[in-house]
């Protein structure tokens, strides 16, 4: 069974998105039971109140909740609280109980029912922050901490027998852009759903200037899966309650320093590699066995072709008067003018060489080209600049400024884009990796005055400028200021 809480957004939001995911992946008998619309105890301190809005969307689905269906507002008649209890009263010590938000359902019942912790096989929590990833929400607080404190450090001294806590330190390992190139390359409707449901989470990453996104609750349930792929250490956590500056704090006692007991193991290191097998796979498993949700049929925007699962999703047409249907189907029929990105990405202590790569498919197959690709919705040309390049390489990327822009019209193909060129650098030691096999056949660092050709257009196009290249030193140090116009 599934239950829900407050967190980063309202019980009916997070309650109504539980059920549709339930149907979308063929599990509506599954049921839902809501908990609590807020934590145990409310701070009046600023930071420990949130909208979820900025990171997930209006809807906590990234804008692409699909159009609900009567089913998706029947829930359990329990309380969460009640329903925990009583699932592990019929099934003792073979209940694992997962949470991916604000402790607050756990705690409840622990609080209504004492004696459910004798019953619990184990908790898997996903929350805090024991190492150089402090918080996300404050300085010192991870957000599902600090969104109940309190319960958070009932949970951790409740006395489980079992209780693993995988943290901001674990979950920042997993990229979640690169399961985001397999998904486009794996295809299909549940992966190309995830794929949708998640540009509105990664954007909000860019605009706080991470050139990385994190992924936080499938590296939980993986944990429930295999603990294999996973290393632990078994420590003493606390939550700090009572100060307004560190509220939300998770404390670990690493050597026994308070003399207090160990509670929980956390989760310290994974396996990525095979926890991307892991996901990609189920995902890939589900779609196998599966028919598409019938949410409607429509273009993705990222690549993807026609799929059955992407929901609709607001497009900006124009105001009222410009919306009618023959309108629409012009601006359909009328060739565009796209709008991409092309970094220039050197390395600390290697000036003068550039990461480039081949090209493969239709659009130029065999050129050599930059790391780069279409601007998102939302995003800057710097953060686009990241993560293109840590998309395609799995090289993070800092400093990235504006150097140039091309127009280019390849009559041939029909296609007409403008290209902006961003310089930016990475550490000495990054190595490129080939993220998507399908669109090149690998990367390489080359000399920018002698680089191999036939070059990409736009590529070719700005080389012929001229175009000096920046230290490496300077962009890493954010000293470097280019004299031409800055879009952002």
């Amino acid at each position: 069974g599934v239950t829900t809480c407050h967190g980063n957004g309202g019980i009916e939001n997070t309650s109504t998105n539980a059920k549709v995911m339930m149907r979308l992946l063929n599990s509506a008998s599954v049921p839902v039971h809501k908990g609590s619309p807020h934590p145990l105890k409310t701070f009046t301190v600023a930071h420990a109140t949130h909208s979820g809005e900025t990171v997930h969307g209006s809807d906590g689905l990234g804008e692409c909740r699909p159009p609900l269906e009567p089913s998706d507002s029947v829930f359990g008649k329990e309380s969460a609280s009640d329903f925990i209890y009583s699932a592990c009263n019929r099934d003792p010590k073979n209940i694992t109980v997962i949470t991916l938000g604000p402790l607050t359902n756990l705690a409840q019942c622990v609080r209504d029912h004492p004696d459910v912790v004798g019953m619990v096989k184990g908790v898997i929590a996903m929350g805090g922050s024991f190492g150089e990833k402090r918080g996300n929400r404050t300085p010192s607080a991870e957000a599902n901490f600090i969104s109940d404190p309190v319960a958070a450090d009932e949970v951790l001294n409740a006395g489980f027998e079992s209780l693993t806590v995988a943290g901001l330190d674990v979950t920042h390992q997993c990229d979640l852009l690169h399961l985001r190139g397999c998904l486009a390359a794996q295809g299909g409707p549940l992966a190309l759903l995830l794929r949708s449901v998640s540009r509105f989470y990664c954007a909000a990453y860019f605009r706080l200037g991470h050139s990385a996104v994190p992924v936080h609750d499938p590296v939980c349930v993986a944990y429930a899966l295999d603990p294999s792929m996973f290393t632990t250490r078994e420590v003493r956590v606390d939550c700090e309650t009572g100060s307004d500056l560190t509220l939300g704090h998770s404390a670990v006692d690493w050597v026994g320093q308070t003399g207090r007991p160990r509670n929980c193991r956390i989760v310290t290191g994974i396996d990525t590699a095979r926890f991307y097998r892991l996901f990609l796979g189920a995902v890939a498993s589900f779609d196998q066995s599966n028919p598409p949700p019938a949410l409607g049929k429509r273009k993705d925007p990222e690549g993807g072709g026609d799929d059955e699962s992407l929901p609709p999703r607001p497009v900006c047409m124009g105001p009222p008067t410009c919306c009618n249907e023959e309108q629409r189907r012009r601006a359909k029929d009328k060739p565009n003018v796209r709008l991409g990105v092309g970094v220039i990405v050197q390395r600390e202590g290697h000036p003068g060489t550039v990461l480039v790569s081949r090209r493969k498919g239709s659009h130029g197959s065999g050129a050599v080209q930059l790391p780069g690709g279409h601007l998102e919705h939302g995003e800057g040309w710097a953060e686009c600049a990241a993560r293109e390049t840590l998309e395609e390489t799995g090289i993070a990327v800092r400093g990235a400024c504006f150097v140039g822009a091309t127009n280019d019209v390849m009559g041939e193909e029909g296609r007409h884009y403008v290209t902006v060129f961003m310089a930016a650098a990475c550490e000495s030691d990054a190595e490129p990796r080939t993220m998507e096999p399908h669109k090149c056949d690998g990367w390489s660092w080359e000399d920018w005055s002698n680089l191999p050709g036939p070059l990409f257009h736009p590529l070719a196009k700005f080389a012929r400028s001229g175009f000096q290249l920046p230290d490496p030193a300077q962009l890493l140090g954010g000293s470097y200021k280019s004299s031409g116009f800055d879009p952002d």
